[in-house]
């Protein structure tokens, strides 16, 4: 799903992007986390709240690299229901 998400908003491209933090990320198609993580830094262009963004981009990234950590774990072992539900809230 997430995948997904960044193909609609950001398409796979050979392109490497250097950060803010001088980091060369590549935008393929197996890294949608970095396209989800452009596609944002684009979004908010040159922003004045730098330092409250940076740490929002940060953040969006840690939940990212778990959720696929967790998307992972569930190929190779059994996930719980508390653990689905941090992917996909509960309704009620």
């Amino acid at each position: 799903m997430t995948k997904a998400l960044a193909g609609a908003l950001y398409s796979a491209t050979d392109l490497k992007i250097t950060g803010d933090d001088g980091i060369e990320r590549k935008m393929s198609d197996d890294l949608y986390s970095n396209r989800l993580l452009q596609h944002v830094r684009d979004q908010l262009g040159g922003r004045t709240q730098g330092s409250v963004l940076k740490a929002t981009l940060d953040s969006l990234g840690g939940r990212l690299k778990s959720l696929d950590s967790l998307a992972s774990k569930g190929v190779h072992d059994e996930v719980s229901a508390s653990e689905a539900e941090t992917c996909i809230p509960a309704r009620s």
